[in-house]
């Protein structure tokens, strides 16, 4: 009990460091989120390095905020290809060879 009461203490604290963020609509769109990175170019820098920096697009649907940069390795986990097999490579540069 302790440990969840711990977590959810921890969770809380985290998200209200945070300002909420204003909606992103058609009026916001291609606005940046947090509001001083749009007028302020050392904060905005700033913002970008930690990761925090949120800018208002459209997708498919409707209009959402999307992250503005992201972690190498987020990517390399998103879009990881298959390693193939030894016998596979071997069998490759064989065929290749003849």
């Amino acid at each position: 009990m302790r440990v969840i009461l711990g977590c959810l203490l921890a969770a809380t604290l985290a998200f209200a460091e945070q300002p909420p963020r204003s909606a992103c609509t058609k009026s916001t769109h291609g606005r940046l989120w947090p509001e001083e990175a749009n007028t302020d170019r050392s904060a905005a820098l700033q913002l970008m390095r930690s990761g925090e920096v949120y800018l208002c697009s459209y997708g498919r649907l409707h209009y959402h905020w999307e992250p503005l940069a992201t972690n190498l390795k987020t990517l390399e986990t998103q879009h990881a290809r298959p390693k193939p097999m030894p016998a596979e490579t071997e069998a490759a540069t064989t065929s290749s060879a003849r």
